[in-house]
């Protein structure tokens, strides 16, 4: 368990969440080696009709790709799709959703609005000019946003392949870098607790030495250090626990002679009863040590939330709730719409195979050299390009309504919103935020308004000329727990990122002229919810606040030369609560009566949050707004119902299901490389 939340801990570091303005290009840079051969233009693809996985053959060119504008998928013949589309937000999931009709949806007319003036949301790499400790100026880059994600060759999602499939797409692969698994950067993450950091136990060696060394520091650590107190009684209730459920199951498989079988037996989602990330693993452990002490941390990186108030259905170990729906059993549950989007993406686009190859298991975490605001400037230049796309910044919504079967939606633009429009739609996705778009729709949707719940985040980046200030602990950074006294954490952090670690491992072309201490402090989260705005720390305040942080709990004198910035996140996380299926399955009817198919909703407000998520989120509304579903064996489509006509097809009735697999045939996963649709049993989803 502790391995499994160190894996957790990792990922969370890989997130950091704020409100952004300015858009930054970064100058593209030669020296990453190019590993893997351009794929097959689109001007030669011919999409699969009656294919597997097993028939995808790679057939590369050897020759640069097209312009990426220049391709598109082809869309299925419907006279009732949607000609005129609005896109709501041009952060990553609306830009994303955008980009994905213009494949789908080619001959589609959309408009893609923005209130800010730059495009990209939370993701924001923005460019400081700063002084050495030679006295020599240099630019490096503060990220407001994410700044790397993690492949998920461990999970039983393949998000990741959306982001393969983009990079493929967009040409990004030069502009990528990666980090190996093993790197000491990557296996080196933090908890802070009570008053110093504590290395969290990574992955299991492979060598028997490896694996003695390892448990004999992991003993150490367990028996001296408190934030590991109640570890020996919790492993002993989870083991009883274990033990009960296998005895039950056993009892269960005698009288059901299906249990077991993989693959046809579907099981739905929403007969799974939830409740809190906290109180599942407390009736788990037997106690609420390990919860507060190192649960606590994980979801402050991912979440900024409270562990006791997050669902555990619908948040980041949904997957052990699944699991624990078959207990003994040694498949392992996998959501449909999950599977077949990575068979559909593998279907249209094979050169996904070689870039998951290539961020393959041995990689610990993606990037990009110059940010990752590459990715978000590189689908807005896309975008740009379409002549069937219009980009609105600067342009804010203040309704939306449905009249005649069309959405109409009424904007402002100007300095002082004095320039007022109203356009009516066929379809319109939002990707705002839930508790932005009741704003908008009236009395439309009473269950969004009162349930919508997000936190807000200050980002503060700090950089110091001494590049050694990290060295007693280098790694990715470290996450603070719930637990920990408020003379330690007086200044309510969440999580310090070691931006400068990370980027000296991937060799990022500004170390060469700016070798600082590169760091990124988190405050507020669920600590700030029963504040008002005018509570929050002003720009110099969040900067003290930060600096004392860091000063506290890595020791970096506050004297310390140092180049600052700060952004307020605004509502930047949606907390999906106890009951969040319920919420949405209400949303999801108040949505259809109002709108009538005409508004549908993409988004960490209904789904996972996070960079992977958001992508699949997006691609999945754009696939159904265009009539088109994954593509299956012998040319049959499913039928996208976890989509709908809302967004929220998966919280209504039983559209969202999953089975039971053996890991071994899972594709691209556990270190497998072939997988369940490489054979003649492959089964389809009805």
């Amino acid at each position: 368990m502790v391995s499994h939340l160190a894996n957790e801990a990792r990922r969370a570091l890989l997130r950091a969440y704020c409100t952004g303005p300015r858009r930054i290009v970064g100058q593209r840079q030669s020296s990453l080696r190019r590993i893997i051969q351009p794929s097959t233009p689109y001007s030669t693809f011919t999409p699969a009709v009656a294919t597997t996985v097993l028939s995808i053959k790679s057939n590369r060119s050897g020759q640069r790709k097209p312009i990426p504008a220049s391709r598109s998928y082809t869309t299925a013949s419907n006279l009732d799709l949607p000609k005129d589309i609005a896109v709501l937000g041009g952060g990553l999931t609306g830009l994303t959703t955008a980009y994905y009709l213009t494949r789908f949806h080619p001959e589609a007319k959309i408009t893609l609005y923005e209130s800010a003036d730059r495009l990209g949301g939370w993701i924001d790499t923005e460019q400081v000019e700063v002084e050495t400790l030679e006295g020599k100026s240099a630019s490096i880059s503060f990220e407001r946003g994410a700044r790397a994600v993690a492949p998920q060759s461990t999970l039983t999602r393949w998000e990741d392949f959306v982001l393969f499939d983009l990079i493929d797409q967009l040409d990004l692969l030069d502009e990528a870098d990666a980090l190996p698994r093993d790197n000491e950067v990557i296996k080196n993450r933090y908890v802070y607790y009570p008053n110093h950091l504590v290395r969290v136990p990574g992955n299991l060696p492979n060598t028997f030495l490896g694996r003695l060394g390892w448990a004999t520091s992991v003993l150490h650590q367990f028996l001296t250090e408190p934030v590991f107190k109640g570890i020996f009684a919790s492993i002993k209730s989870m083991l009883l626990s274990t033990t009960k459920q296998s005895n039950e199951a056993i009892k269960k498989r005698a009288v059901d002679a299906r249990a077991g079988e993989e693959g046809p037996s579907r099981f739905s989602i929403t007969d799974i009863k939830d409740l809190s990330t906290g109180a599942y693993f407390q009736s788990v452990f037997g106690r609420p040590d390990l919860v507060n002490n190192l649960l606590s941390a994980l979801v402050h990186g991912i979440w900024g939330g409270d562990v006791w108030k997050l669902s555990m259905l619908e948040g980041t170990f949904a997957q052990v709730l699944l699991q624990q729906q078959h207990p003994g059993n040694p498949l392992i549950p996998v959501r449909d719409h999950d599977i077949f989007s990575f068979r559909d993406i593998a279907i249209r686009n094979d050169a996904v195979f070689d870039l998951a190859a290539h961020f393959g298991p041995h990689i610990g975490y993606i990037g990009f050299r110059n940010g990752f605001s590459t990715i978000t400037d590189a689908l807005a230049d896309a975008l740009r390009k379409h002549p069937n796309v219009t980009i609105k910044t600067g342009t804010s919504i203040t309704s939306i309504r449905y009249e005649q079967g069309k959405a109409i939606v009424s904007s402002a633009k100007g300095a002082n919103g004095n320039s007022h429009a109203e356009t009516s739609h066929d379809k319109v996705i939002s990707s705002l935020y839930s508790g932005t778009l009741v704003k908008l729709t009236g009395d439309a949707l009473p269950t969004l308004k009162n349930q919508s719940s997000a936190v807000t985040i200050q980002i503060v980046n700090l950089w110091y000329p001494d590049s050694t200030l990290t060295s007693r602990h280098p790694g990715f950074g470290y996450l603070i727990p719930q637990s920990v006294p408020v003379e330690q954490n007086p200044h309510a952090a969440l999580g310090v990122i070691f931006d400068s670690d990370r980027e000296a491992a991937a060799d990022v072309p500004e170390r060469q002229s700016a070798p600082g201490t590169k760091l990124t402090v988190m405050l507020g989260g669920h600590y700030w919810d029963y504040l008002d705005a005018d509570s929050w720390p002003d720009a110099e305040e969040a900067i003290a606040m930060a600096i004392d942080t860091v000063e506290r709990q890595l020791g970096i004198p506050a004297t310390e030369p140092v180049f600052t910035g700060t952004k307020v996140c605004r509502e930047c996380i949606p907390q999906h609560l106890v009951g969040h299926r319920v919420t949405m399955a209400k949303a999801h009817s108040e949505l259809y009566e109002a709108f009538r198919g005409t508004l549908a909703v993409v988004g960490g407000s209904y789904t996972a949050p996070g960079v992977l998520p958001s992508l699949k989120a997006a691609r999945d509304v754009a696939l159904k707004v265009s009539g088109q579903g994954y593509k299956l064996k012998d040319g049959a489509e499913y039928s996208m119902a976890h989509v709908g006509e809302t967004g929220l097809g998966r919280f209504a009735g039983k559209n969202e299901t999953y089975r039971l697999w053996d890991k071994q045939r899972l594709p691209y996963r556990f270190g497998n490389t072939r997988g369940v649709f490489d054979d003649e049993k492959a089964w389809t989803a009805s």
